[in-house]
């Protein structure tokens, strides 16, 4: 920023990691829960467990999601045969690392048969139970014929409306636990009000899933959104935390997440990187910071034309913005579209502006694609304008 006479220090310059964020104020939740073993403070999982992997997931791409779902498209009757009991061909068995896999089963196992499992919490036993289900054919096998006897009526030819998934499909996880391999595994059955505790933790949990989901997709960029989320998971931290009709050692967790997440929040509205990163997406623009309050409007206006004086010095004003055109919604583009609404300036206001900085604050050429904003400016910029701002910054 210091071509633009924005001198550099720590108080505007820093940007944090979305995802290492969002999972170090869900370990804080679970830790005053209870549900893990180290504050985030003492002990970052994300450090040790996460950070090697990419950002960017694709569900499609995932080889062994798609190997796992595409085993319910044949016929149930189909027999599984479990490859663990098939000695290898060389009649040494199987390797140190399926070694390693089975025998962290047979103490499961162990620990199970001794009555270990009646102490877990509700989160605890649900974990285990999906451990259980997913560890081998057989068992998948199983809670698949469960889920399927349980919500058949969300099951269309082989594909299923909301597709099954173990953490929600409370009837089919207590069916396996109470049946499957003759009812050992009746200890990790959920009573109601373990349900009922786990799903309040699912309603607490749910924001982070969802803003982890969109910012993790490879079309959405993420510096611009930075913003928006942290504030649209604030607003959802805020409400829980008032919300009577969760327990006291929920709305006590999520105080604390609510805490940790502000920590990082504060520091990130204070980043000159992510607001000109914001005002500069056509669907936000500055008119977002409005709702944080009229001053931070200001202050990112005041920012903004600071940046654009100084880039106009050496560039040629481009021609006015033609109309954008519309383009197909899903439903990450209505979640962003939600959580990126603003109050736009009235047109009335609008058509005294004349400069081209007074014209992009006040929203000509409408919000473009939400997740291509640079696809925006390289349509609707003049030709002359070689480089524009928006390249130069992101």
């Amino acid at each position: 920023l210091s071509r633009y006479g924005i001198p550099f220090n720590t108080d505007n310059a820093q940007i944090r990691c979305i995802a290492h964020v969002i999972n170090l104020v869900v370990q804080k939740i679970l830790s005053v829960f209870k549900e893990v073993d180290a504050d985030p403070d003492v002990k970052d999982y994300y450090e040790l467990f996460l950070k090697h992997l990419p950002i960017h997931f694709s569900v499609d791409d995932d080889e062994d999601l798609c190997e796992w779902e595409a085993e319910g498209d044949e016929e149930d009757e189909i027999e599984v045969m479990d490859m663990s009991a098939v000695p290898d061909e060389d009649g040494e068995g199987e390797s140190e690392g399926e070694d390693d896999v089975q025998a962290a089963f047979d103490e499961d196992e162990e620990a199970e048969a001794e009555g270990d499992m009646a102490n877990l919490s509700a989160l605890e036993k649900l974990r285990t139970a999906c451990k259980k289900i997913v560890c081998t054919p057989q068992s998948r096998s199983a809670f698949r014929k469960q889920a399927k006897r349980n919500y058949k009526d969300k099951i269309v030819g082989k594909s299923v409306v909301a597709r099954l998934m173990v953490v929600r499909d409370m009837k089919a996880i207590d069916s396996w636990s109470f049946g499957y391999a003759g009812g050992k595994h009746r200890a990790l059955l959920l009573g109601f009000t373990e349900w009922k505790l786990i799903d309040q933790l699912n309603s607490i949990l749910g924001v982070f899933t969802h803003v982890t989901k969109t910012m993790s997709q490879g079309s959405t960029p993420t510096l611009p959104w930075v913003l928006p989320m942290y504030e649209h998971m604030r607003q959802r931290l805020e409400n829980l935390m008032n919300d009577g009709g969760l327990v006291v050692e929920l709305r006590e967790a999520v105080a604390a997440g609510h805490k940790k997440l502000m920590q990082y929040y504060d520091i990130a509205k204070e980043s000159q990187y992510t607001m000109l990163a914001t005002m500069l997406h056509p669907a936000l623009r500055a008119d977002w910071f409005r709702k944080l309050s009229e001053d931070k409007y200001t202050q990112a206006t005041a920012l903004f034309r600071h940046v654009f004086d100084e880039y106009a010095r050496e560039h040629v004003a481009g021609a006015p913005p033609p109309p954008a055109a519309e383009n197909e919604i899903d439903d990450d583009d209505d979640f962003l579209a939600t959580v990126g609404a603003c109050p736009r300036v009235p047109a009335a206001e609008q058509s005294s502006t004349r400069s081209e900085a007074d014209r992009w604050l006040a929203g000509e050429g409408g919000a473009g694609d939400r997740r291509k904003p640079l696809l925006w400016w390289k349509v609707w910029t003049s030709p002359t304008h070689h480089v524009n701002l928006s390249l130069r910054l992101c």
